[in-house]
């Protein structure tokens, strides 16, 4: 704040004139700048841009719009710059001047600062010169950057305080003298006083990059600028600044390395990579070459739509416009012209200060032609497995029919009862190929489904023996495979018709209940109880001489499997498995 005080002392008090520049407009000016240009009032200097009081060409042809532009852009780079213009006065009468364009900062703004100076009157600086570089003196402590002059033998003739502070000297020992060879490297020197006579021959530089060393013989880098000095017309030395650029080179230094690391990944994947900006390719790797089958040369600054078969590009284009990262499979061609299936991962990030889009790209046509041979191969096993499943199942009827066209022949109620019941287990296995056949899923059995229809089937076959039982059937959605759902449709088709022949003697009405639960640790129990007269006493059904349990014990086995027989009232069986 109070350098911002004193630079604002002296901008007005100094006799040059002296204008602030925003975007090549005047913002501010002093009573001199007024003066100088003839103008009666502040206002007809401010809100205009430099060039409004010069002539329309100037001696070299060119506009003075043009040059006052070229002008400041090179002051912005080079911190400083000096420079011959033509003023015209309100009086129309054209006086040329020279003006010095330094770009500074006042009220955290980057402000153009420019100091105009009438050659005409060259007496009269001369008259004013000590008292006008004590002003500049006192205009450089005030600036945040290092500013020094040397004369044409490379002695350091001023340096502000910031600069002695930067390079860690002392007034008392610069005024014993230091010179350039002290704070520029030896590597750097002799480039630094060859560049020094290229510019007082009058020769324009921009600024160079060296390496500075300070007092303690520590180095950093720096850019310095200079512009000539001039005593009438013969240069007697430069004035300049320096920036240090420590910081730039470390972010550049980081900014390569990381390139570097990436530029290394990219190249080590098996996928290809690309970089994408506007929908056109700006970065690929060798992979990515490869997947395609073209030269970088020729795939750099390519639109991507070109690359994307015509019936994938305006899904492909949409997701390459978004922020959004996505994956999709898509087809695109390769250089010769043939079309290849890929599948890509893209995302937007920032890259170099803009942002780009960065895609990997695998090359899956290999694997999707695996895919489609997999799935023809797997359909036609599908269609011979439902075959399979249609002919057994027919085999098994046709055993059904000729069981029951014996039974038609005999007059045997036992031999009829036998048959019935071998007719009922031939027609509980063929029901479970029937659904196989019928599944979309080949490989398991609905329980649900089946075990109504299997308890239809044992409805119809017994209902002229027994009155009215009523089934209560509670099944979760259970699928079973075969190995498990033939025993476990056998034992409930044995239990089933055990119960349906004994527990409701004479006609008695009752209930059977089925039902098959999933327990913890994919266990199932099947449980199938009545509320009929029950077993009798003596009969043991691990041990029974009836076929029927004979085949659940064993069923059960086969399931490996636990069975319990529970219930006071009827019998309940109990079957876990799994």
């Amino acid at each position: 704040m109070e350098h911002e005080k004193g630079f604002s002392s002296l901008f007005q008090k100094s006799v040059d004139a002296q204008l602030l520049l925003r975007g090549g407009v005047c913002t501010d000016c002093n009573d001199a700048a007024i003066s100088m240009m003839g103008c009666g009032r502040r206002e007809e200097l401010l809100g205009h841009p430099l060039d409004h009081h010069s002539p329309p060409l100037q001696p070299d042809g060119q506009t003075s719009l043009d040059k006052a532009k070229e002008m400041m852009a090179m002051a912005l780079e080079k911190e400083s710059h000096r420079f011959e213009w033509m003023c015209r006065g309100r009086d129309g009468t054209d006086l040329p001047v020279e003006v010095t364009l330094t770009a500074i900062t006042a009220r955290g703004e980057l402000l153009l600062h420019a100091l105009v100076r009438n050659v005409l009157e060259g007496h009269r600086v001369e008259r004013a010169l000590p008292g006008t570089e004590l002003r500049y003196q006192d205009f450089a402590e005030l600036l945040p950057q290092v500013l020094f002059e040397v004369d044409v033998r490379g002695r350091l003739t001023f340096v502000n305080n910031r600069g002695l502070a930067y390079f860690g000297y002392t007034r008392e020992e610069f005024k014993k003298g230091i010179s350039l060879a002290q704070v520029i490297c030896p590597e750097d020197c002799m480039r630094a006083l060859a560049n020094m006579k290229r510019v007082l021959e009058g020769e324009k530089l921009t600024g160079t990059e060296y390496i500075a060393v300070r007092r303690d013989g520590s180095r950093f880098p720096v850019i310095i600028s200079s512009t000539v000095i001039l005593e009438g017309a013969k240069p007697v030395g430069l004035r300049g600044m320096v920036q240090d650029i420590t910081e730039r080179k470390r972010g550049e230094q980081a900014l390569r390395e990381s390139e570097e690391r990436f530029r290394t990944l990219a190249e080590a994947t098996l996928e290809g990579i690309a970089i994408t900006e506007q929908g056109r390719i700006v970065d690929a790797n060798e992979q990515l070459l490869q997947i395609i089958g073209t030269t970088r040369s020729e795939l750099m600054g390519q639109e991507v739509a070109a690359l994307v078969a015509p019936e994938d590009r305006d899904r492909v284009m949409a997701g390459i416009v978004s922020d959004l990262e996505n994956h999709m499979e898509h087809r695109m061609f390769r250089r010769d012209g043939t079309k290849i299936t890929v599948a890509t991962h893209g995302r937007t990030i920032a890259h170099q200060g803009r942002q780009v889009r960065i895609t990997a790209i695998r090359d899956i046509t290999q694997r999707k032609e695996v895919e489609e041979r997999l799935r023809a191969s797997l359909k036609e096993k599908e269609v011979l497995l439902q075959e399979i499943h249609h002919r057994v199942k027919n085999n098994l009827q046709i055993i059904s029919s000729l069981l029951c066209l014996q039974a038609n022949r005999t007059g045997s109620t036992a031999v009829l009862s036998a048959l019935r019941e071998s007719q009922s287990r031939v027609k509980s296995m063929a029901l479970i190929h029937e659904r196989l056949y019928r599944s979309p899923n080949l490989a398991s059995v609905d329980m649900g489904e089946y075990t109504k229809k299997l308890v239809s089937h044992l409805r119809h076959s017994y209902r002229t023996d027994h009155g009215p039982v009523r089934f209560t059937i509670d099944i979760d959605n259970i699928a079973l495979d075969i190995t498990e759902a033939i025993p476990c449709g056998l034992i409930i088709n044995e239990l089933v018709t055990n119960a349906l022949k004994h527990a409701f003697p004479e006609g008695r009405s009752g209930e059977i209940a089925i039902q098959l639960i999933r327990g913890t640790e994919k266990q199932s129990t099947l449980t199938v109880k009545d509320d009929g007269i029950g077993l009798p006493g003596h009969v043991d059904f691990r041990n029974s001489p009836s076929l029927g349990l004979t085949l659940v014990n064993s069923l059960v086995t086969q399931l490996d499997g636990t069975i319990e027989l529970e219930g006071t009232q009827g019998a309940a069986f109990r079957i876990t498995f799994g």
